[in-house]
Order: structure tokens, then sequence, then C-alpha cells
């Protein structure tokens, strides 16, 4: 079951790798092109999507997960069918009603009705169309096809290269870009849901699962919109307090932060929901402890050395990246990414709740954390702005994982490695130390910026896995299981 879990995590590990370095490739292409105004609104685009997914899911896809893993086949099947028709019929209403505000929206999201008005029309398809992708992505994770999702992963990021560059090519701006984007899902959702056709695995739907996924996705649905609080509501404060330059800066640091999460932690932890889930039901609890070891330790090992490299190369980062109107990013870089990791690592011991039927203490500490955003940012952003909102954002996320951890150890399902814990801050504490002090010794101002990144990185993952090797972080006999890993990684077999 490890090497499965972990051969399924190589295969999602290449497309987030694949994915991520689209968005390095491009990035630059869109800053230089867009500038920080249309940089901005590109993300608000993102933000009012975000904000209006969990009305059209109603979490019924953690539900959908809970009630139809380790069921036979054509169980499945009418589940998935059922499901999807209520996808369908929720998307239609919502993505509807948000087409008719739109002027009020624009307004509130974009400070500017007139203008932005045709942008919200657009973000209400691509609300419609990224629900219905999401869909197929839950079918094809609850039926363990790494390689479906890869591909689908692949390919839409490769479609949204293909809309950047007609973009470029055409020489159009910000609102062609978003209308680009949107085809590219439409033609992915297509070819999704004819592969499942092709399949079979369409048919009869059994709507009773409805009944169940909403029991059991309600309770979620605060916390649902508390967690689009806790990474988007700065934007909103940063529309009335700032400017859409300011949101188009901060975007570009939360970009650059957020990616390390993706691509380290995802591939080890997309899988852990449908097999931890198969575990707990089949009462398999050493499995369980097993795989939580794994994929949460992994986790941790690989995102909080990434975060503090982070802090160290977030100005040489930027300036290949962006013009110099988004330097004032490079700070926030670090700070962002280990708000990510905190939510990263609550969202294990969240999940757990949820097998025992407490899922609303997710949504408790997501509401908590949730105010606390709200509060931070009302206080922090009139005054430092783009800072005060990454540090409002990062609290809250600490916050977050604190109380899910806390309430997690009242009905404990798995045991926490302390130790390892602590061993790994340690190692990322060491090589911070070691990296800071031979940048200042090695690259002054005006370095190449190429050379520093690679020297740097370089350097740090040396001393790091030393490090941990040193101090019993990574026992010999778990040294195959990684090689297999990177392997799985490198090569697709």
């Amino acid at each position: 079951m490890i090497r499965r879990f972990f051969k399924d995590a190589g295969f999602s590990g290449a497309a987030e790798v694949l994915i991520r370095l689209k968005g390095l490739v491009i990035m630059p292409l869109l800053t230089y092109h867009l500038g920080t105004v249309s940089y901005g609104a590109w993300s608000q685009v993102l933000v009012l999507v975000g904000i209006l997914g969990p009305f059209v899911t109603l979490a019924t896809e953690s539900g959908f997960m809970r009630h139809a893993a380790g069921h036979p086949i054509e169980v499945q099947k009418r589940y998935f069918s059922g499901w999807l028709l209520y996808i369908l019929v929720n998307a239609s209403i919502v993505a509807g009603s948000l087409a008719v505000v739109r002027s009020y929206t624009a307004e509130v999201f974009f400070g500017d009705a007139t203008t932005f008005a045709p942008f919200v029309l657009l973000a209400s398809a691509i609300l419609y169309f990224t629900a219905i992708l999401n869909t197929a992505r839950y079918w094809f994770l609850l039926r363990h096809s790494p390689r479906v999702y890869v591909v689908a992963s692949v390919t839409q990021s490769a479609l949204g290269v293909v809309a950047v560059i007609v973009t470029l090519i055409r020489k159009e701006g910000v609102y062609e870009l978003v209308a680009y984007t949107l085809v590219g899902d439409v033609l992915l959702a297509a070819a999704l849901f004819a592969l499942i056709a092709r399949r079979g695995e369409f048919t009869r739907p059994d709507l009773t699962i409805i009944r169940p996924a909403l029991r059991f996705g309600l309770p979620l649905i605060p916390g649902a919109l508390a967690v689009w609080a806790l990474n988007m509501m700065d934007r909103l404060f940063l529309v009335h307090f700032a400017s859409l330059a300011d949101i188009g800066v901060y975007s570009l640091a939360y970009t650059l932060g957020y990616t390390v999460i993706p691509v380290l932690a995802r591939p080890l932890r997309m899988m852990y929901p449908s097999i931890a889930t198969a575990a707990y039901n089949q009462g398999r609890k050493d499995d369980l402890q097993r795989i939580f070891n794994y994929s949460a330790g992994a986790v941790l090992a690989l995102t909080l050395p990434a975060t503090v490299g982070m802090f160290v190369l977030g100005a040489p980062i930027v300036s290949i990246l962006a013009p110099p109107e988004f330097a004032s990013a490079a700070p926030l870089i670090g700070l962002v990414a280990l708000g990510y990791v905190f939510m990263t690592m609550a969202s294990y011991f969240e999940l757990h709740l949820g097998f025992v039927f407490r899922q609303h203490w997710f949504s408790m500490s997501v509401i908590a954390a949730g105010l606390a955003n709200f509060v931070l940012n009302l206080v922090l952003i009139p005054r430092y702005g783009i800072l005060g909102a990454a540090i409002a954002t990062t609290a809250s996320f600490a916050l977050q994982f604190l109380i899910s951890l806390a309430v997690s150890q009242f009905q404990p399902l798995v045991r926490i490695d302390l130790v390892f814990i602590a061993k790994v801050m340690a190692a990322s504490l060491i090589m911070g130390a070691i990296i800071i002090g031979l940048r200042i010794l090695l690259f002054t101002q005006g370095a190449n910026a190429y050379i520093e990144i690679v020297s740097i990185v370089v350097l740090g993952i040396t001393v790091y896995c030393s490090v941990m090797y040193l101090i019993g972080a990574i026992p010999t006999e778990k040294l195959s299981i990684l090689r297999g890993l990177m392997v799985t990684l490198l090569v697709w077999r």
C-alpha cells in the first residue's frame, strides 16, 4: 500500500512540477505584458470564482468521497451520476445569479462597475465549468486513476499556455486572456466527460447519495466560506484601502509563495483522503498510521525548508519574473508560503475529524481563523498595506492549524511524532542560517540572479539533507522508498 501510494504520488508530482513550471514560464510574460493593474484584475476574477465555488457544491464533494469510497464500482458509478446531476443544476443556478448581478459585483470586487461588469460575466461561465471539471477530477481520485488526473492537469496547463500565447500574439488584454482560458476549460471538460462515457462509467443516477453527501457537507459550508476568507478576503480590503496595482503586486507574491506548496505537498497529499478513508472504513488502523506518517511527514520535510529558502531568495526570484514595479512582492513570498504550510498540515487533522463525523469542528476552526483574518486585515492593511495582508493571512492559517490539531487530539486516530517534527524544524533553521551567511559572503547587490538562485538552492539542499541524515531524521530503512519515489518522479513508467 505504501509503495502504491508513493507511485501515485509520483505521477501527480510530475503533473504538479509541469504545471508550476508553466506558471513560472508565463509569469514574466503576463507581468511585463499586463502590468500591475491588469494583473490585479486577473487575480480578482479568480477571487470571485473562489468565493462562489462553495455555493455550487455545498461541500458535497467531501460527502461524496466519504460515502462512495470502498463501495463496489457499480454502486460508485450510480452515486457519481447522481452527484453530477446535482452539480449541473446547482452550478446553473449560482452562475446564472452571478450574471444577473454583474454590475454590483464588479463594483465590490474591482471598484469599477462600468469597466469590469463584462469580467464578472466571464467569471460566471468559469465558475460553471470549473465545477464540472472538478466533479470529473473527484471521480478519477475516487477511482485511483492518477494517470488520468496527470494528463488532465497537464492538458489544462498547456491550454493555459496557449491562451497566454494567443493573447500576446494578438496584442490583447486581460479580458481576452480570461476568455481564452474559459474556452480551454470548456474543451477539457468535454474531453474528460467523453472519456468517462467511453469507459462506460455513466449509468442511471442514484440520487440517494445527495442526502448523505449534503448531511456530511453542509456543516462544512461555513468552513468553506471561511477558507475563502482566509485565502481571498485580503484582496477585498486591498481594493478599498489600496488599488488594483497593489493587488497585482500582492497576487504575484501570493502566486510565488503558494507555488512551493502544490509542487512539494499536493502529490503526497492528493491521494491521502481516498486511501486513508478506505483504510479507516475497513478498520485498518495500522495502515492509516503508516500512510499518515509517510504522507504528512514527507510533506513537512519538504515544504518547511523550501519555505525558508523562499524567505532568502524572494528578491532575486522577483527580479527575474517581473518588472521593477513588482519588487515590493519579494519580502512577502516566504511569509505566504509559511501560511500554506500551516494550512496543508491542518488539512490532515480536519480529514480525520470527518472520519468520526466531527466535521463541524473543521468549520469551527476555520471560522475562528477567518474571523481572526478579518480583524487582522482591518487593523493591518490600512497601515501596512500588502505586508499587513500577508501577516494577517499567515497568522490566521497558523491559528487554524493549532485549533484543528488540538480538537483532533480529543479522539486521536493517529500518533504524532514530535521528535521528527523537531528534527525537521532544526534542520530547516540550520540550513536557513547557513545559506543567509553564504549569500551575504558570495553575492553582492546586483549579482546575477540566475547564478544566485541556483547556487543557493544547491547549497541549501545539500546542507538540509546532510543535517537531516546526521540527526537521524531519514532512517536508512526508508531510503529505498525515497529512491523509488524519485525514480517514479523522473521516469513515467
